[in-house]
């Protein structure tokens, strides 16, 4: 986009200075600046902003990246990953730019909300910088004309070079997304050293991949990115001569879901896949590009015995729905009362995790590969097809793609799985769900405050009183009622709240047993359920700026639940005593933001009170928890309990128990 709003500054009669291609004191600054384990492009932008700050500019502009828009995606919205919606934010929290005299420039783009919103967004900088409405839209137009052209011509350059080479010529492909291509530090000097080998090089968007549809398969893939790494490989399978490089990055979540994509379509044809962090060697990675180089001529031996894979199995009417205590059961009941046959898997444990991780190929999210190994335990079983029933959300974290993941793997493994992903966004406006279904998640988090012994009693009522549409609101005071027995009854050392990647903090085996182990000597809140749904509606009820009025409505009436559970459990119930507020403070925090609940998490971070201790449990390498803790630094102070953060993977060696007793010390 560069050429875009380098025009629109320049024609507004700014000197633009681009901070200088990615070097060693970029590299060195990102190293000085940058904190958690982000991916290298986005400590890369530290160091690049870091070096501006150095030359003593007046306004520095990074943009938020919301939404991209690739043509041929048939996704619901198309999200730019969750580093780049918050990367302003980032930078924010770790440089003081007032402080420096800077103004940060950072307006949301979002290509998805329309033309309006977009200009009303352009004319933004200009309104920001003091320029009227007349020449900021007359620089607007020179930008856009500006970029559109510079689109025209990449593609017209590249075919250009795929019409004069010669069918015999091999032809190298860079694919990736555009800063990992264009990039000095992050390309690793690949393309200069296929050039100086004697080969053509084109990039990613040289290809006329843009407006190719997606397959269905991956007709739900929110990452514009992804869509058009997976387009262009459509374009590269045409040419027998192509092969592409692929270069992905550590610590990408969406990566770790993307490469498994690229295996399954690049099938028995060659390409080389690269990852990049600070810490890769240039000369390893040239040294195995050299050695792919070579092993191409290899490629039409082997070309004729490839075929697809084939399978043919009688698939099962009933679907398989994945583990998740007490809330799996109540939608298996709601499935059930659409006339479905449901079978609840067992969960994931110490031995079915080893299925899903023989598949791993990267720094996968631990949820995804448990929610594989739970599905993989039980498809492996005999030789028949499944249905997988896998509800997914339309924000950008890999969860979205768990459910495509897993059926990927499936076919992997020669077994035949169909999948249904519906949208938890449309669940509270569906007639299958809507009231009765939140109800029930209420009556579900409240189970969880119960002893465990006393759980299953509880969550059978449930399901009887699911069964016949009796869960009401002298259902929900009884066993509020009843909880309040229970802790006057039991003396309790902590009141601790678990919030963080919901799987994690669901799910035992996810979170090594050590929410279970905590619950026996104190009183554990998780994130309630209803909670998560009510902020993931409530921005779906405001999405593009549009109100929902049926969703506002319905979700008054679920505030009037999460009400009476504070009036009688008080300081003892899970639910916000003001959800406005939480509103309000996330939106003023974080406004933009789609992916693994993500403003939900913060928001219940930076307002939740009445607890001894807050516990903060995700994946290693989440990217949401990564991004999160990097922005409450900014906002440390509004933060009213002491705050654990717990990392979990399949390796249990880690310290997390450590750690966590001498938290409870401390608190």
């Amino acid at each position: 986009m560069f050429p875009m709003f380098n025009e629109i500054f320049t024609k507004l009669g700014y000197n633009v200075v681009l901070s200088q291609a990615s070097n060693e004191e970029i590299v060195a600054l990102s190293q000085e600046y940058a904190f958690e384990e982000t991916c290298f492009p986005v400590k890369l932008i530290t160091g690049h902003c870091a070096w501006l700050l150095k030359q003593k500019v007046d306004y520095i502009f990074l943009p938020q990246l919301y939404t991209m828009k690739h043509e041929g995606s048939t996704a619901r919205e198309d999200y730019a990953c969750v580093y780049m919606q918050t990367s302003p934010k980032v930078m924010e929290s770790v440089f003081d730019f007032e402080k420096e005299g800077v103004e940060l420039i950072s307006p949301a783009l979002s290509f998805n909300f329309g033309k309006k919103y977009m200009i009303e967004t352009l004319l933004g900088i200009g309104e920001q910088l003091g320029k009227n409405k007349v020449e900021t839209t007359m620089a607007v137009m020179a930008g856009m004309k500006k970029f559109m052209s510079y689109e025209k011509k990449m593609e017209e350059l590249g075919n250009k070079i795929i019409k004069n080479v010669n069918p015999n010529q091999k032809v190298f492909v860079l694919i990736s997304r555009v800063y990992n291509i264009t990039d000095p530090t992050l390309n690793m000097g690949i393309e200069d050293k296929l050039i100086e080998m004697g080969y053509n090089v084109l990039h990613l968007g040289h290809l006329e991949a843009s407006c190719i549809k997606m397959k269905d398969e991956y007709s739900k893939m929110c990452w514009p990115f992804g869509q058009h790494i997976l387009t262009g490989l459509e374009e590269i399978k045409k040419h027998d001569n192509m092969f592409p490089i692929y270069i992905t990055n550590h610590g990408c979540g969406p990566d770790t879901v993307l490469m498994h994509y690229f295996k399954e379509e690049m099938q028995d044809k060659p390409y080389l896949h690269i990852e990049i962090d600070e810490h890769s060697s240039k000369i390893g990675i040239l040294t195995r590009l050299e050695a792919f180089v070579h092993s191409i001529n290899q490629y039409e031996k082997i070309e004729e015995e490839a075929s697809p894979l084939q399978i043919n199995m009688e698939t099962e009417k009933k679907y398989l729905l994945p583990n998740m205590p007490l809330y799996s059961d109540v939608m298996k009941g709601f499935l059930e009362k659409q006339g479905h046959e449901v079978e609840l898997l067992k969960a994931v444990d110490s031995q079915s995790i080893e299925l899903g991780k023989d598949l791993a190929i990267s720094k996968e999210y631990f949820s995804m590969i448990g929610s594989l190994s739970e599905v993989l335990e039980r498809i492996m079983q005999d030789d028949k097809g499944y249905k997988l029933y896998f509800p997914m959300t339309e924000g950008n974290e890999t969860f979205g793609q768990y459910g495509n993941f897993i059926r990927l793997k499936a076919k992997e493994k020669g077994k035949k799985l169909e999948i249904e992903t519906p949208f938890l966004e449309d669940f509270l406006g569906d007639k299958h769900f809507g009231m009765a279904f939140i109800k029930a998640i209420i009556v579900c988090d409240l189970i969880g405050l119960l002893p465990n012994e006393k759980r299953d009693y509880a969550l059978q009522d449930l399901l009887v009183a699911v069964k016949h549409n009796a869960v009401d609101e002298a259902y929900l005071r009884n066993l509020c009622n009843s909880i309040k027995e229970e802790v006057e009854a039991h003396k309790v050392k902590k009141k601790l709240m678990v919030i963080g990647e919901s799987l994690v903090v669901y799910k035992s085996f996810l979170n090594h047993g050590l929410i279970e182990k905590l619950e026996k000597e104190h009183y554990v809140m998780k994130q309630p359920l209803a909670e998560v749904l009510y902020v993931l509606w409530n921005d779906y009820g405001h999405k593009r700026n549009k109100k929902n009025d049926q969703y506002i409505k319905l979700l008054k009436q679920v505030k009037a639940y999460f009400e009476i559970v504070n009036e009688i459990l008080a300081e003892y119930s899970p639910y916000q005593r003001d959800m406005e507020e939480m509103m309000t403070n996330v939106n003023k925090v974080l406004p933009h933001y789609a992916g693994g609940a993500g403003r939900y998490r913060l928001a219940k971070l930076l307002t939740h009170k009445d607890v001894d201790g807050m516990l903060i449990v995700n994946s290693m390498y989440e990217n949401t928890a990564t991004i999160l803790k990097v922005l409450r630094e900014k906002h440390r102070k509004d933060i009213k309990v002491p705050v654990l953060d717990l990392n979990f993977d399949s390796n249990k060696i880690g310290n997390n128990n450590e750690v966590l007793e001498t938290f409870l010390s401390y608190i």
